[in-house]
């Protein structure tokens, strides 16, 4: 049988958390913006030093150090619900912070007076620390990124310091009230502690780079323009939506004449005009439960699947109207008014096609509605020999026609790129 050294444990427990907090602070100073960073980094400073100057306070016998330490160490646990906060996007509760530092510091602060004996003092700190890191695990089940393996690593940690500081307040009373030893279990406990702190704020770096992996791979996958997402991000989120044995229509809009309003109005102003497209096509693609992005200069995408394909035609028509009417006023005080020309692909119900094959689709359609004197839209079924039919600027017939044997519409004259 051994026998654990407190104090050599404690000393090497500083010396990992000051490394650590080293570590944490550096990096709260490269991610400035971040706020939780830099308040974990603060928690990380305090329980270092509060750590220190406790320990120098119990081989001195100084009462004022034990009670800065025991200080700096409470506040850190509430840096740590006030960081946990800021990285879930709630809002900082200052106040509730600074009352729960006062009750903390003020009872602690009362025992230490009182002369109250160690084992009471522990459980106090104890009951303290567990009723703040349970509010920081609430704030991580109720975050909608519950599911991400840096939460789920943060939720463990805390779950297993719970339980040793549980275990922690029952051991101080394995010794005599009057004692101020402290027992083997209670020692094997503590230093079950040292190594789970150190794994909880190792989590904090992860968390915050798996935040950085997260917030490159949406930089990635959404268009920095207009906010909608992208080719990449249509090709990976658009793939589950055709194995399903639901019906399909995939929607793809050209701005028309788009390079003169550029020429005209400047880039800017183009800029202004995709914008404000894009702002139409978000709210019909949030009402009808459909997934848009942006696949090209001009060039906009839109996937419907279920029911709302039997209403394909009233959607299309809607957004052609909708630009129709929509005028987008330049800072130099230009009115710009402008079309676009639509073609949808559409795939029946139980019919499998490939993603390349419908946006094919879709992208002869929206040729034959350029190739018409754009304004227009024009549909197609993936069927082979299926030729679109159309509506013009001012017709309102239903625009799919009964299956005839048409002959192949012209090849566009620009290569297509593939979505795959």
């Amino acid at each position: 049988m051994f026998n654990l050294h407190l104090p050599t444990l404690t000393l090497a427990y500083i010396s990992v958390f000051w490394l650590l907090t080293i570590g944490v602070l550096l990096i709260g100073w490269q991610f400035n913006q971040h706020k939780d960073i830099k308040l974990w980094g603060l928690a990380c400073l305090l329980i270092s030093t509060g750590t220190s100057v406790y320990n120098i306070g119990n081989v001195t016998e100084t009462s004022g150090l034990v009670w800065i330490g025991t200080t700096a160490a409470i506040c850190s646990h509430i840096l740590v619900w006030l960081g946990t906060k800021s990285f879930v996007g709630t809002s900082l509760s200052w106040r509730t912070a600074s009352l729960a530092a006062l009750l903390g510091v003020g009872v602690y602060t009362l025992i230490l007076a009182n002369h109250i004996p160690l084992a009471l003092r522990i459980t106090w700190y104890c009951a303290f620390y567990v009723a703040m890191h349970l509010a920081v695990l609430i704030l991580i089940v109720e975050s909608p990124e519950r599911k991400r393996i840096g939460f789920k690593l943060y939720a463990s940690v805390l779950l297993l310091l719970l339980i040793l500081y549980g275990l922690r307040a029952y051991f101080a009373f394995d010794t005599p009230m009057k004692n101020t030893g402290l027992s083997q279990r209670y020692i094997a406990v503590y230093y079950l502690i040292l190594m789970a702190e150190f794994v909880k704020f190792m989590t904090f770096i992860y968390l915050c780079f798996e935040r950085l992996e997260h917030t490159l791979c949406q930089l990635a996958l959404r268009d920095t323009l207009t906010q909608l997402p992208n080719r990449r991000a249509f090709v990976t989120q658009s793939a589950q939506r055709l194995l399903s044995n639901q019906p399909n229509a995939l929607i793809l809009a050209d701005l028309d004449n788009f390079k003169s309003i550029n020429d005209v109005y400047g880039h800017l102003a183009g800029d202004q005009v995709l914008v404000a497209f894009s702002q139409h096509l978000e709210r019909i693609t949030q009402q009808e439960g459909a997934f848009c992005a942006r696949t090209g200069g001009e060039e906009f995408i839109l996937l419907l699947s279920g029911q709302s394909v039997r209403r394909v035609q009233d959607i299309a028509l809607q957004l052609k109207r909708q630009i129709e009417a929509c005028q987008v006023t330049t800072e130099y005080g230009h009115h710009i008014q402008f079309t676009v020309s639509i073609g949808v692909g559409i795939k029946r119900q139980k019919q499998y096609v490939a993603m390349n094959q419908l946006f094919e689709c879709a992208d002869t359609a929206l040729y034959e509605a350029k190739a018409r004197g754009r304004n227009r839209i024009e549909f197609a079924l993936t069927e082979h020999g299926d030729a679109p039919s159309s509506i013009s600027p001012t017709s309102n017939q239903s625009p799919i026609s009964q299956e005839t044997d048409s002959p192949s519409l012209p090849k566009r004259y620009l290569e297509r790129q593939s979505l795959s």
